[in-house]
């Protein structure tokens, strides 16, 4: 990530790690051993730096990797879900899921405390359906797949009062998120190769 242009690191770069707890990371580049549950630790560093940046323009990429295996949640979370009946295997998924929602609203709260939300963009999206025979709204395939259930993501964006709440019905996909922010940031078109999204 420092290399491609990120200021400042805190993560892993291979696809999943093996254990969500007291993790093992970079710190631009350097080793450092964390305490705690992965989705926190991340989730703290990125108040920190909202906190750090708060007084100029910031680009704050926070790239959960829960819920994905292993389905590891701290106990409560477990807990919670698996007084519902569900298989351990689900009620650490969903612990995964609500454990995620909590820090996005810890983001959220930040930015409100900081006095930044009415003029940062906020942007949530996943990157694939889920890994299994989980809950899917009932669209067919999962992760790996080309079928709805495999493809389609939640996608928010939020901007109060330069953003109207809608729901649009046409197809997007990543590839468009770079001319969209460029565009509602009124910043200059890259000077790069032809861009495949709009």
């Amino acid at each position: 990530p420092n290399g491609q242009g990120f200021g400042e690191f805190l993560g892993f770069c291979a696809g999943h790690l093996t254990n969500y707890f007291d993790s093992e990371l970079s710190h631009n580049g350097q080793p450092i051993s964390t305490k705690g549950y992965i989705t926190d630790v991340l989730t703290d560093a990125a108040l920190s730096f909202m906190e750090k940046n708060a007084d100029k323009p910031f680009f704050c990429y926070v790239p959960y990797n829960a819920p994905h295996t292993p389905h590891q949640v701290p106990e409560a979370y477990f807990q919670k879900h698996k007084k519902t009946g569900l298989s351990d295997e689900l009620a650490s998924i969903y612990g995964m899921v609500e454990n995620v929602d909590d820090n996005v609203g810890r983001l959220l709260r930040k930015l409100h405390d900081l006095g930044l939300d009415k003029n940062t963009i906020v942007v949530f999206a996943t990157d694939n359906g889920p890994n299994g025979k989980h809950y899917n709204g009932d669209m067919k395939g999962v992760k790996g797949h080309v079928d709805e259930g495999g493809v389609r993501v939640p996608f928010f964006i939020s901007w109060p009062d330069r953003i109207k709440p809608q729901t649009v019905k046409s197809i997007a996909a990543h590839i468009d998120l770079l001319p969209s922010l460029v565009e509602l940031c009124d910043f200059p078109k890259p000077d790069t190769r032809p861009l495949d999204g709009k």
